[in-house]
């Protein structure tokens, strides 16, 4: 009974622009250059399902150098397994001259009548962008949006990229993931390795 409820309202599982609507033309923003660019890349159809991308927030970082713009730039629902119904979102961030400087993969997913948010990955990219406040404001981004969907968890697991794995940097590389998650509120489990954040 569950599942069918589940399946019920994946059925009217709402599109990113139902979830984040903004008045773009009357947006107040710092720099002029974010309304050029979020404009442009609302205007982009993703290479899934060939919607476009959707505006979600303006995000603060510790330097408005970095400041970025997030988009979903696709949701994809499966529903194949009764006992699992998924849907995958793909977040982007651009700086404001345009350059992607984060991407996220989440799977929001509806088991045994709950949703919850699952992170699969969240990453800065670019050479200097890291430690700046990018992977915060995307992480930001997550939690809001796993908000709007009803989400009553977020949760992932904490592992270097798969090239640290033989490195001597390992170590380091765990720790430093473990602190961040641990500063955006979320809490580890015994294996060190699992986190989640109550909503």
């Amino acid at each position: 009974r569950t599942d069918i409820k589940g399946k019920q309202r994946m059925k009217k599982y709402p599109k990113p622009d139902e979830l984040f609507k903004f008045d773009l033309d009357n947006m107040k923003l710092e720099d002029e250059n974010f309304r050029v660019l979020i404009k442009r890349e609302c205007q982009k159809k993703n290479m899934v399902n060939f919607e476009n991308k959707c505006f979600c927030g303006i995000g603060e970082t510790l330097d408005s150098t970095y400041t970025t713009a997030f988009f979903i730039d696709y949701c994809q629902l499966f529903d194949k397994n009764p006992n699992r119904i998924t849907c995958d979102y793909k977040i982007l961030g651009y700086s404001k001259r345009g350059r992607r400087v984060y991407e996220a993969l989440v799977e929001h997913s509806i088991v045994d009548g709950k949703d919850k948010m699952k992170i699969d990955r969240n990453a800065v990219y670019d050479d200097g962008n890291e430690n700046h406040g990018i992977g915060s404001a995307g992480l930001q981004v997550i939690i809001d949006l796993a908000r709007r969907l009803g989400c009553t968890e977020v949760y992932g697991m904490s592992r270097p990229y798969t090239e640290m794995i033989n490195s001597e940097n390992y170590d380091l590389a765990k720790k430093r993931l473990r602190h961040f998650y641990e500063k955006n509120g979320f809490i580890f489990g015994d294996d060190g390795e699992t986190f989640h954040l109550n909503l």
